[in-house]
Protein backbone atom coordinates (compact mmCIF):
# COMPACT_ATOMS: atom_id res chain seq x y z
CA UNK A 1 0.00 0.00 0.00
CA UNK A 2 1.72 3.25 -0.82
CA UNK A 3 -1.70 5.24 -0.28
CA UNK A 4 -5.21 4.99 1.05
CA UNK A 5 -7.61 3.99 -1.29
CA UNK A 6 -9.82 6.80 -2.42
CA UNK A 7 -12.68 5.05 -0.20
CA UNK A 8 -10.52 6.33 2.99
CA UNK A 9 -9.06 9.48 1.89
CA UNK A 10 -11.13 12.48 3.47
CA UNK A 11 -9.37 15.40 1.67
CA UNK A 12 -7.23 16.51 4.92
CA UNK A 13 -3.65 16.09 4.34
CA UNK A 14 -2.47 15.63 8.16
CA UNK A 15 -5.30 13.45 8.84
CA UNK A 16 -5.26 11.01 5.52
CA UNK A 17 -1.63 11.08 6.21
CA UNK A 18 -2.14 9.97 10.14
CA UNK A 19 -4.53 7.35 8.25
CA UNK A 20 -2.08 5.79 6.21
CA UNK A 21 0.63 5.77 8.72
CA UNK A 22 -1.62 4.40 10.86
CA UNK A 23 -2.88 1.28 8.97
CA UNK A 24 1.10 0.90 8.01
CA UNK A 25 1.93 0.68 11.38
CA UNK A 26 -0.74 -1.83 12.31
CA UNK A 27 0.21 -4.36 9.28
CA UNK A 28 4.14 -4.14 10.32
CA UNK A 29 2.58 -5.05 13.72
CA UNK A 30 0.66 -7.81 12.79
CA UNK A 31 3.91 -9.03 10.96
CA UNK A 32 6.18 -8.72 13.76
CA UNK A 33 3.56 -10.80 15.97
CA UNK A 34 3.89 -13.51 13.82
CA UNK A 35 7.35 -13.38 13.96
CA UNK A 36 8.47 -13.23 17.74
CA UNK A 37 6.29 -12.53 20.47
CA UNK A 38 8.70 -10.46 22.35
CA UNK A 39 11.37 -9.23 19.80
CA UNK A 40 12.65 -5.71 20.18
CA UNK A 41 11.22 -5.30 16.58
CA UNK A 42 7.66 -5.52 18.06
CA UNK A 43 8.20 -3.35 21.27
CA UNK A 44 9.34 -0.66 18.64
CA UNK A 45 6.11 -0.91 16.40
CA UNK A 46 3.77 -1.48 18.94
CA UNK A 47 5.26 2.01 21.08
CA UNK A 48 4.96 3.84 17.29
CA UNK A 49 1.54 2.67 17.61
CA UNK A 50 1.12 4.14 20.76
CA UNK A 51 2.35 7.35 19.58
CA UNK A 52 0.83 7.53 16.46
CA UNK A 53 -2.44 6.99 17.96
CA UNK A 54 -2.42 9.67 20.31
CA UNK A 55 -1.31 12.34 17.98
CA UNK A 56 -3.53 11.18 15.21
CA UNK A 57 -6.25 11.15 17.57
CA UNK A 58 -5.56 14.42 19.15
CA UNK A 59 -5.00 16.19 15.52
CA UNK A 60 -8.39 14.49 14.11
CA UNK A 61 -10.50 15.73 17.29
CA UNK A 62 -8.91 19.19 17.24
CA UNK A 63 -10.14 19.52 13.21
CA UNK A 64 -13.72 17.96 14.77
CA UNK A 65 -14.34 20.40 17.28
CA UNK A 66 -13.84 23.29 14.39
CA UNK A 67 -16.42 21.00 12.50
CA UNK A 68 -20.49 22.04 11.53
CA UNK A 69 -21.03 18.33 13.17
CA UNK A 70 -23.92 18.02 15.65
CA UNK A 71 -22.04 17.55 19.16
CA UNK A 72 -23.89 13.74 19.64
CA UNK A 73 -21.60 12.88 16.37
CA UNK A 74 -18.59 14.34 17.61
CA UNK A 75 -18.68 12.61 21.18
CA UNK A 76 -19.77 9.67 19.09
CA UNK A 77 -16.46 9.77 17.33
CA UNK A 78 -14.42 10.59 20.74
CA UNK A 79 -15.59 7.72 22.36
CA UNK A 80 -14.58 5.16 18.88
CA UNK A 81 -10.89 6.66 19.18
CA UNK A 82 -11.42 6.36 23.60
CA UNK A 83 -12.34 2.41 22.19
CA UNK A 84 -9.27 1.82 20.13
CA UNK A 85 -7.24 3.37 22.57
CA UNK A 86 -8.55 0.85 25.05
CA UNK A 87 -7.71 -2.19 22.68
CA UNK A 88 -4.32 -0.82 22.42
CA UNK A 89 -3.66 -0.74 26.07
CA UNK A 90 -4.67 -4.07 26.44
CA UNK A 91 -2.37 -5.17 23.53
CA UNK A 92 0.00 -3.57 25.40
CA UNK A 93 -0.77 -5.42 28.38
CA UNK A 94 -0.74 -8.65 26.97
CA UNK A 95 2.68 -7.66 25.55
CA UNK A 96 4.15 -6.61 28.68
CA UNK A 97 2.65 -9.92 30.31
CA UNK A 98 4.53 -12.00 27.12
CA UNK A 99 1.12 -13.12 25.54
CA UNK A 100 0.70 -13.68 22.04
CA UNK A 101 -1.97 -11.60 20.97
CA UNK A 102 -1.74 -11.11 16.79
CA UNK A 103 -5.69 -11.48 17.05
CA UNK A 104 -5.99 -8.00 19.26
CA UNK A 105 -3.89 -6.34 16.70
CA UNK A 106 -5.86 -7.69 13.93
CA UNK A 107 -9.19 -6.30 16.07
CA UNK A 108 -7.38 -3.07 16.39
CA UNK A 109 -6.90 -2.86 12.51
CA UNK A 110 -10.66 -3.68 12.01
CA UNK A 111 -11.50 -1.16 14.49
CA UNK A 112 -9.36 1.67 12.87
CA UNK A 113 -10.80 1.03 9.22
CA UNK A 114 -14.70 0.71 10.20
CA UNK A 115 -14.06 4.22 11.92
CA UNK A 116 -12.63 5.10 9.35
CA UNK A 117 -15.42 4.24 6.96
CA UNK A 118 -17.84 5.22 9.35
CA UNK A 119 -16.86 8.16 11.01
CA UNK A 120 -13.90 10.16 9.78
CA UNK A 121 -15.49 10.00 6.57
CA UNK A 122 -18.20 12.62 7.97
CA UNK A 123 -14.96 15.00 8.22
CA UNK A 124 -14.82 14.74 5.14
CA UNK A 125 -18.85 16.52 4.04
CA UNK A 126 -17.51 19.12 6.32
CA UNK A 127 -14.43 19.90 4.15
CA UNK A 128 -14.20 22.26 1.09
CA UNK A 129 -11.37 22.39 -0.94
CA UNK A 130 -10.15 25.65 -2.78
CA UNK A 131 -8.38 26.43 -5.93
CA UNK A 132 -5.42 23.98 -6.90
CA UNK A 133 -2.46 24.65 -4.59
CA UNK A 134 -4.63 25.81 -1.50
CA UNK A 135 -5.52 24.05 1.54
CA UNK A 136 -8.61 22.25 2.46
CA UNK A 137 -10.76 24.38 4.94
CA UNK A 138 -13.56 23.51 7.42
CA UNK A 139 -17.00 24.81 7.59
CA UNK A 140 -17.29 25.90 11.04
CA UNK A 141 -20.30 27.06 12.67
CA UNK A 142 -18.71 30.01 14.41
CA UNK A 143 -18.15 33.28 12.19
CA UNK A 144 -14.57 34.60 12.08
CA UNK A 145 -14.00 38.53 12.89
CA UNK A 146 -13.75 39.04 9.38
CA UNK A 147 -16.93 37.94 8.81
CA UNK A 148 -18.57 39.88 10.85
CA UNK A 149 -16.53 43.26 9.12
Amino acid sequence: MTSLPPELRIAIESIDRGHFDLVTTLDRLIVAHGCDKQSKRLSEVMNQLGEQLVRHFDTEEHFLRSCALPREDIDAHIQEHNEILDQYVQLSDDHLERKARSERAQLIKELVLRHLLEHDIKIQSNVTVGPIGHSPRLFSTRRSITDSL
